[in-house]
């Protein structure tokens, strides 16, 4: 069965993340660790707001990093990240 964004909860585990996005769970890790994929870290676990999850999947990408909004990322697979 496959999911859509309305079957997802208000606020998503990693495993009900990787579920949902067709990447590996290093691949996700990676993009929460980077801030590409907002989230909110609870001891050792991640846990993903529908609201984060949203903003990634329509663009709006931030980086933590440098505290400013990723606008121009193309593509996420294979662990890459490119950004033009």
């Amino acid at each position: 069965m496959t999911l859509t964004i309305n079957d997802l909860p208000d606020v998503l585990t990693v495993d009900q993340l990787i579920e949902y996005l067709p990447i590996g769970r290093n691949n996700i890790y990676a993009l929460l660790k980077s801030g590409v994929i907002k989230s909110i870290k609870v001891g050792r676990k991640y846990i993903i707001p529908k609201k984060y999850l949203l903003d990634f999947l329509e663009g709006n990408f931030y980086n933590e990093n440098t505290h400013t909004a990723m606008e121009n990322v193309n593509t996420v697979s294979f662990g890459i990240l490119e950004v033009s």
